[in-house]
């Protein structure tokens, strides 16, 4: 029911656009390398509702898909969408992110800069943003999709 309202939601929002160019920021990657690769991953669209996704934004012309979840910067091309994943403000797996063949991340954010119609962005890597490597505690505790539950909030 959840993704239905999505869809509906986004459908509705590039049909009402005006001609307007369209971001869509989302926190998961559309997809890692490949976006036919339908094997499970917990680091992007699944492959069903990604072609969807894909699709609709190819569709309406969809400029930009900003997202984050893999704490790298990366910038692609994918049928007229730009495609920019943004890198993590702190803390990474540096292990992880090398034997998975990526380079070795770095502390940034992605600065937007929208002149009219045109949409270009830069990697910001400021020199106190400090790179904070958890893949020790990651190994020894797990990360914190590994916690038990916690109430938000006591009583």
């Amino acid at each position: 029911m959840e993704e239905q309202a999505q869809d509906e939601f986004l459908q509705k929002s590039l049909h009402d656009r005006n001609g307007r160019p369209v971001m869509l920021f989302q926190h998961l990657p559309p997809f890692e390398e490949d976006p036919e690769d339908s094997r499970f991953t917990a680091a992007a669209i699944p492959h069903v509702p990604r072609q969807h996704l894909l699709e609709t934004c190819i569709r309406n012309k969809v400029a930009v898909i900003a997202c984050g979840h893999l704490h790298v910067y990366r910038r692609m091309d994918y049928q007229g969408i730009q495609i920019v994943w943004a890198p993590a403000t702190s803390f990474f797996n540096i292990v992880e992110k090398q034997q998975k063949g990526l380079r070795v991340p770095r502390a940034g954010y992605v600065e937007w800069v929208l002149e009219g119609r045109s949409v270009s962005h830069r990697l910001v890597e400021p020199p106190l943003m400090i790179t904070h490597d958890i893949g020790a505690w990651n190994a020894a505790n797990g990360s914190t999709t590994k916690l038990p539950p916690r109430p938000l909030s006591e009583g």
